[in-house]
């Protein structure tokens, strides 16, 4: 019997340890049992060629992490306890997907998915670029009209927002104040500001400025991002 090695990431399926048991029988060997989508990536990077069976609730798993398991032409096999989850991997580019349906069934029908040929490799567009299903085509830049000081209502002038970062070291040394500062002075001489907090383990631009707000927006509008979830 021909045996075949795999990376398993499934901690959410009650069988998985079923299914580690059995592997060995039916010709698998699994090399780790990953608990989350980083420990998968780490795992994965020490050898692209070993492929991943993963599961729908794997913790912290986006499309991203899917991509940068497939770019190298790995083969990433979905495994799923319900319909629902298995429309939710297909979604994410899977095609390969095994329902379960009793654990000697479920590792013998793994065991000749593991065995098919591996995925074409998707080629990167630029040297440490994922590569992406559709190419995108940037779209224009176009100029926002800002009213200058001094210029009449009926005059615009077209001119393109800059962006000005305020950065500093750890330890509270004014890096939200300067920056709620220079917001102020600029909004008072007429421009139209945007403050962005870019500090995603402790915003403190929303309790300065009176917002009730515990966790940080970016992170919370970035994991909608990747979970397709990001509505306007």
């Amino acid at each position: 019997m021909n045996q075949v090695s795999c990376i398993l990431a499934a901690p959410d399926l009650l069988c998985e340890p079923a299914l580690v048991q059995a592997a060995p029988a039916s010709g698998i060997r699994v090399l780790r049992r990953s608990l989350d989508a980083a420990d998968l990536l780490a795992a994965a990077a020490v050898d692209t060629s070993v492929p991943v069976v993963l599961s729908a609730g794997l913790p912290r798993l986006t499309p991203d992490c899917i991509a940068r398991l497939q770019l190298q032409g790995r083969r990433v096999i979905g495994i799923a306890a319900e319909s629902t989850d298995t429309d939710r991997i297909r979604q994410w580019g899977i095609t390969s997907v095994i329902e379960i349906s009793g654990v000697q069934a479920t590792v013998s029908a793994l065991a000749l998915a593991l065995s098919a040929s591996v995925q074409e490799p998707r080629a990167a567009t630029q040297p440490g670029v994922w590569a992406t299903r559709e190419p995108v085509t940037p779209a224009p830049m176009v100029p926002v009209p800002l009213r200058v000081t001094g210029t009449p209502p009926g005059e615009m002038q077209q001119k393109r927002g800059q962006v000005i970062a305020v950065w500093g070291p750890s330890g509270s040394p004014g890096r939200t104040t300067t920056a709620l500062v220079m917001a102020g002075a600029l909004a008072a001489c007429g421009q139209r500001v945007l403050v962005v907090d870019g500090d995603t383990t402790a915003p403190s631009v929303t309790f300065l400025m009176g917002i009730v707000e515990d966790a940080s927006g970016l992170v919370v509008a970035t994991r909608y991002a990747s979970q397709g979830r990001l509505t306007s």
